[in-house]
């Protein structure tokens, strides 16, 4: 009798075990216990777009700016160049026409005119020496002719050049003398130049 009703009793309980779904617990409000499967691709995707963008957008526009900021200052105040500049734009016509300056390039050489190698179409080397005063003119206001005419001494004041005065004993470069109007010329140009930049009278 006792072996029959342990026989009914495990019949029973496989029974039982059957009807259960997987997961489920031993009480009606048992919760499942089964893990949920892990979504690998969601969070490579998390870790790698957080990880990457992240990184990448601090460090570049961290190590860019920083880089920007860093960089060399500015110079203060005048400069050999800026002066050269200034005076340049502190020339006149007028005080070139006035010194009869448009001679420059009918100077005679061993080569022939000076505007031969030195007129506005085709220089060889500066200055510019055209047989138009205006372009000559034109092209003394900036570098590099203006070098011909001026210079910047030690204490940043624009000196006298004597290059156009001196050239035609240069080795190497075709002999030629200017006549005494012609350098005075030069020199009387450069001081009303000189006169006015210095007062701060340029036009």
């Amino acid at each position: 009798m006792r072996a029959s009703l342990s026989a009914l009793l495990f019949s029973a309980a496989v029974a039982l075990t059957g009807c259960m779904t997987v997961g489920e617990g031993f009480g009606p409000d048992s919760d499942p216990i089964v893990d949920e499967p892990t979504d690998t691709t969601a969070g490579d995707g998390a870790g790698n777009g957080d990880g990457n963008g992240g990184g990448n957008g601090d460090g570049n526009g961290g190590g860019n700016g920083g880089g920007d900021g860093g960089g060399p200052p500015e110079p203060e105040g005048p400069t050999p160049a800026s002066i050269m500049a200034e005076f340049g734009a502190c020339m006149t016509l007028a005080d070139f026409e006035a010194n009869e300056l448009g001679g420059l390039a009918l100077v005679e050489s061993a080569g022939g005119a000076c505007t031969q190698c030195h007129n506005a179409a085709a220089p060889l080397s500066p200055p510019i020496l055209d047989a138009d005063i205006n372009l000559t003119f034109t092209a003394a206001t900036t570098s590099p002719s203006l070098s011909s005419y001026v210079e910047v001494g030690p204490d940043l004041i624009p000196v006298f050049n004597p290059l156009l005065i001196n050239k035609g004993q240069t080795p190497g470069h075709v002999a030629y003398t200017l006549d005494l109007p012609l350098e005075e010329g030069l020199q009387a140009f450069f001081t009303a130049t000189q006169t006015r930049f210095l007062a701060g009278d340029c036009p």
